[in-house]
């Protein structure tokens, strides 16, 4: 069977949600870290294979999928015998309800909130460990997309002329990714959420109420779907962005607290969010190359035996 790749970057919700995916198919797959502080994936081989500038792109012989949601559902109606997370219309209560719960996954902004709550945390009453090394690393990154990388792109669509539309395109993209957040915008956004998180908790109480005890409950009911990957992701990046008490601490939602408990327990948690794995571009490369050399040198040993 072919190989499955993953080309990921450590800050992309996306890309975790992705691992997750693979987890709870029991997939294997290659992960490929490509450090976008270190502009890895501007290198012209990526961007020859993956001409959009995103991440991540899953390679599966020769196939590229390099749109997230894409590859979600590429994965699911390619090996159709593991889990199938997408409910089809042969079970269509489960498919509204998978619906619903993504469409109220849609409203959050994940790029506002990773950036936003590490500067104004007294604005959103967030409970970050350490608020100041966030936001040092936050302000980094945003200095390379702002600054770096543009400058990156505009020295490669110099220097590798087949690729200069594709360059300037990404300079062009990123600089909409650098830009300061707006501390009201985010503030709206936490309210709506919290709108949002009352609905879920409402939905999981009477998920619990007409399940069989003993059984767990999901989003959908007993089937573990889409939606709840969609879920992991989000209340994990909103716990590490100190929003737990906020949201479902402490008793406040406590259907949303039990919930997420039962999501830490699945070995795709361990897996995709607590434990991803980092594979570095760079570290690949060079295995390549001292694996090519011994090879080289084995071949060169036998023809002067032989000969």
């Amino acid at each position: 069977m072919a190989e499955l790749v993953l080309y990921y970057d450590d800050v992309s919700v996306q890309a975790r949600i992705v691992r997750i995916v693979l987890a709870e198919k029991c997939l294997s797959f290659r992960p490929v870290l490509l450090d976008v502080r270190r502009s890895e994936d501007l290198s012209p081989w990526f961007v020859r294979l993956n001409p959009e500038g995103n991440l991540p792109v899953l390679v599966h012989g020769k196939t590229v999928v390099r749109d997230g949601q894409e590859i979600l559902k590429y994965l699911d109606e390619t090996f159709p015998n593991s889990a199938q997370l997408f409910p089809d219309d042969s079970t269509p209560y489960i498919k509204k309800r998978c619906d619903y719960f993504r469409s109220l996954h849609g409203k959050f902004d994940a790029g506002l909130v990773y950036y936003g709550v590490s500067m104004y945390p007294d604005d959103v009453g967030c409970t970050l460990e350490d608020v100041e090394g966030t936001r040092k690393e936050c302000q980094s990154l945003r200095k390379i997309l702002r600054e770096d990388r543009p400058k990156k792109c505009q020295e490669l669509s110099e220097s590798h002329l087949d690729l200069k539309d594709i360059y300037l395109k990404i300079k062009e993209e990123g600089a909409d990714k650098a830009k300061t957040p707006d501390v009201e915008d985010l503030k709206r956004l936490l309210v709506l959420f919290d709108d949002v998180m009352t609905k879920v908790e409402s939905e999981l109480d009477r998920n619990e109420a007409q399940g069989e005890a003993g059984k767990a409950t999901w989003l959908c009911g007993e089937r573990y779907t889409i939606a709840d990957v969609l879920w992991t992701a989000l209340l994990a990046q909103l716990e590490e962005s100190g929003l737990a008490d906020r949201y479902w601490a402490n008793g406040k939602r406590p259907h949303v607290s039990a919930y997420y408990d039962r999501v830490r327990s699945r070995a795709s948690y361990s897996q995709a969010v607590s434990g991803p794995p980092k594979t570095d571009a760079n570290e690949n490369m060079v295995l390549w190359y001292w694996l090519s050399a011994f090879a080289v040198t084995i071949v060169a040993i036998f023809v002067v035996l032989v000969y």
